[in-house]
């Protein structure tokens, strides 16, 4: 009788069994998919810069433990990935200033982003562990006042592969660099200071394949004396696609937006040569595109809309080689991801938005920006 009592009380409470194996089954399938992420602390307290005047210092991490829990790994949104309160804070501070030294020297700086290859080799199991990809990987910058704790986006919510090769290692990619920003840090005892906030997080296109990768990610600064290399001052106007002054855009060649005037012009300073993303926001609206510059005996811009066609080769070399990033050339081509798995075959691969501009002076001037419906721009001058 007591055997059939029980089985009685078991069946009319059968709804919460049924809803607590649910649960567990859910909590199971999420500890496989994604048990297997990591993340470290990965840079040092202290990095001092080999070349220029800067001291980098770092507190926080990108996340609070060197292992992460299901929970701390979960796939994120972008809105929830930069609520996140889990940061790396990153202090810039000119020596030249910092010490009352009187010479003039300001230094300009790039700050980078990649893979954490040293600590990821030290930590993992086995020699066919991988790396998260890099589409994965989301992150944004934020300019940050430490007395007051509060922070303005100038970067992001982007992709790694949404970003510019920096440092391309034929070799092995996972030693590439990536560029997020560049600035220029002054020589003034009053503004010798420059702090930022980065946040990271995992995509939220992630899938269960994705697992078992590690996730590991730093950020790093380089930076020279300001004037060694040439440095130049872009300056014209954007048009909106019905040729109308986009009065009311802002443009960035990832160093900060800069609003264009009643005319629809702007003045960008100390662009060092090197390959951007250029980023002009209308409203909500965003148009993007890639701008490579470099030295040359004369003034001449070049639209890249192709790739040549190639036998074969990594999709990095050709983003390096072309001036463009990972990510247009997989949106513009349909192609798909993961990138490990992604080489060029005998074919001719578009681009859109990709120019090259070479230049014999310091200042060009009448550089025209035309949005276009498609959320990119032609660049004439």
């Amino acid at each position: 009788m007591k055997i059939k009592e029980r089985l009685q009380k078991l069946y009319a409470n059968r709804n919460l069994f049924i809803a607590v194996c649910v649960s567990l089954l859910t909590i199971l399938s999420l500890g496989i998919s994604y048990s297997a992420f990591f993340t470290v602390k990965s840079n040092s307290n202290n990095q001092t810069v080999a070349t220029g005047n800067l001291r980098v210092s770092y507190s926080g991490s990108y996340f609070e433990e060197v292992s992460l829990s299901t929970n701390d790994i979960l796939p994120l949104p972008d809105r929830e990935g930069m609520l996140q309160s889990k940061s790396r804070i990153i202090y810039v501070d000119n020596l030249v200033a910092a010490e009352d030294n009187p010479s003039t020297l300001s230094t300009e700086y790039f700050l980078t982003i990649g893979y954490d290859i040293v600590n990821y080799q030290k930590e993992r199991q086995e020699e066919t562990d991988k790396l998260t990809p890099i589409e994965l990987i989301r992150f944004a910058v934020y300019d940050y006042d430490a007395k007051s704790q509060q922070s303005t986006l100038i970067m992001g919510p982007l992709s790694i592969a949404d970003l510019p090769i920096y440092y391309l290692d034929t070799e092995d990619y996972r030693n590439n660099r990536y560029l997020i920003l560049h600035d220029t840090i002054s020589n003034s005892p009053s503004d010798h200071t420059k702090t930022y906030q980065v946040k990271v997080w995992l995509s939220d296109q992630a899938t269960p394949s994705a697992s078992n990768t590690y996730f590991y990610v730093d950020s790093a600064i380089e930076a020279g004396v300001l004037g060694a290399e040439k440095n130049y001052t872009l300056k014209g106007k954007v048009l909106k696609a019905d040729d109308t002054v986009a009065t009311d855009a802002e443009i960035s060649f990832q160093n900060g937006y800069v609003q264009v005037d009643a005319e629809g012009g702007f003045t960008v300073n100390n662009i060092p040569g090197g390959t951007y993303n250029v980023n002009i926001k209308v409203g909500k609206e965003s148009y993007n595109g890639n701008l490579t510059i470099q030295a040359g005996d004369s003034l001449r811009l070049t639209p890249i809309n192709s790739f040549p066609a190639v036998s074969s080769g990594s999709i990095y070399n050709y983003a390096y080689a072309n001036g463009t990033t990972i990510g247009q050339i997989v949106q513009a081509n349909d192609l798909t991801y993961p990138l490990s798995d992604l080489t060029f075959n005998d074919a001719t691969y578009n681009l859109s938005a990709t120019y090259s501009l070479t230049s014999n002076q310091s200042e060009i001037s009448n550089l025209t920006f035309k949005l276009t419906d498609a959320g990119g721009f032609t660049l004439t001058i």
